[in-house]
């Protein structure tokens, strides 16, 4: 929790701004707003102008001139300014500042009682137009149904795609298994790679666990990229009387949001020979992770393996394929998707990954560390 949230509920009560006369109320209703708007675009407000000028008036608001002074009507006039430039609504009337203030209130006591952070852009498009002011920020186009994350974390208002988690996850435990991937060869290199060596042992059951662990990861992106892809058009309500799969009962499988929506809405993508291809060896691999993760003692009738099998036989040349299948799969898929229903908004942020190289692959922003680079030259 942010070790100051106490204090700003404080600052924010009815009860702190009825301690306030008629010309000193708005000029500390106006503080409040600024310093939400310090959080939206900075993440941070502690060395805004505001946050000081709020907490000084805060302590005793008795005390302050009560005057309608040309100070106070610049101080607000600035504020107003801030907002509007940050895509604020209208922030020069009263209601809107009440409704702002209220608000920053439920906000603040979300986050101490649950840690709430994200927030549906419909939840806050009364208050800040924030489509426009992200598109500012990051470039993306958003709608209505996305959520963003207002946090104290030091950084503005971010975009938050569920499958850009999970990427992130089999990006970073890929580079994990990387550093025990080249420990391996070291040993290999120096003989010591047997198993009378306890260091092997042991790097060979992490070595092992982290390969299968990669796996299900690659699956759990392809799942998220299409969980949310099918989320986006059950919003926008485009496809309803084309796709049976907006009238299922119950869970609705990957596949079927494959077969009975993606390639039921987009012709030109079920025809594509290499997305054919792609969603074979995906349903492959979907087999292999299930096997993974739902363990079983079991027989396989349709080739009397036992279902353990893929559990021990498990190979890094195998894993590398599957990785790159699922995410081939999924930047493919969104490729070729209408311009306003592609999903991988962040995806050109990155390095492009190439698992066959066996080397680590960057977690960090690299299109804005080289807009920066940029900027020093």
């Amino acid at each position: 929790m942010h070790p100051d949230i106490d204090e700003l509920i404080e600052m924010c009560s009815s009860e702190k701004i009825r301690e306030f006369r008629k010309h000193t109320k708005p000029v500390y209703k106006y503080m409040l707003c600024g310093i939400f708007k310090e959080i939206i675009v900075k993440g941070d407000y502690l060395s805004s102008w505001t946050y000081g000028q709020a907490k000084f008036m805060s302590v005793t608001p008795e005390l302050i001139p009560n005057q309608d002074g040309p100070g106070y009507a610049q101080m607000k006039q600035r504020v107003i300014g801030e907002l509007r430039e940050s895509q604020f609504i209208t922030p020069d009337r009263d209601s809107q500042v009440d409704m702002i203030i209220k608000f920053f209130r439920d906000y603040l006591n979300s986050y101490k009682e649950n840690e709430k952070t994200l927030y549906l852009i419909s939840e806050v498009k009364n208050i800040i137009d924030v489509k426009a002011l992200i598109k500012e920020l990051k470039g993306n186009v958003l709608k209505d149904h996305h959520w963003v994350d207002i946090n104290f974390k030091q950084q503005p208002i971010v975009p938050t795609f569920p499958e850009f988690f999970n990427y992130l996850d089999l990006i970073n435990l890929w580079n994990d298994f990387i550093l025990k991937y080249e420990k391996a060869k070291q040993l290999a290199e120096k003989e010591e790679n047997t198993s009378q060596n306890p260091e092997w042992r042991e790097l060979d059951y992490s070595y092992s666990a982290s390969l299968r662990t990669l796996v299900i990861l690659s699956v759990n992106f392809v799942e998220a990229y299409l969980y949310y892809y099918f989320y986006n058009m059950k919003q926008e309500k485009k496809y309803n009387k084309q796709s049976k799969v907006f009238n299922l009962k119950g869970y609705i499988q990957d596949t079927q949001i494959v077969e009975d929506l993606i390639f039921q809405v987009h012709t030109n993508i079920r025809d594509d020979a290499g997305i054919q291809q792609l969603f074979e060896n995906y349903e492959e691999i979907l087999k292999i992770r299930n096997r993974l993760v739902h363990t079983s003692a079991f027989v396989d009738n349709s080739n009397k393996i036992a279902e353990l099998q893929p559990l021990i036989n498990i190979k890094l040349d195998d894993v590398t394929s599957y990785l790159q299948t699922c995410v081939d799969f999924v930047i493919n898929i969104d490729t070729m998707l209408p311009s306003d229903e592609k999903i991988l908004l962040w995806w050109e942020y990155f390095e492009t990954p190439i698992f066959a190289n066996k080397e680590k692959i960057s977690v960090l922003n690299i299109k804005a560390a080289k807009e920066k680079i940029g900027k020093l030259k």
